[in-house]
């Protein structure tokens, strides 16, 4: 089974080969250029993982836990 960004129908083999013809290795890079991630960003963790082994991961690949999305406001601080 290959993996692939199932939103933008990109295989993640395709991806790479893409990155690697273009010399990308930034993950926003790869998204500006191909679209990947753009819309569920469900992709996201195995394609940054990619890009940082430069091989397609598989379903077994483990993956480091994605960044907290940066926010200004502080939930637990703030008041209603």
């Amino acid at each position: 089974m290959e993996l692939r960004c199932v939103c933008m129908n990109l295989s993640f083999r395709g991806l790479l080969s893409y990155a690697r013809r273009h010399d990308i290795r930034d993950l926003d890079a790869l998204i500006q250029a191909t679209g990947c991630c753009s819309r569920c960003a469900t992709c996201k963790p195995f394609i940054r993982w990619m890009l940082a082994n430069d091989e397609v991961p598989t379903l077994d690949t483990p993956l480091p836990p994605e960044p907290a999305p940066e926010s200004d406001s502080d939930p637990l601080t703030e008041t209603g």
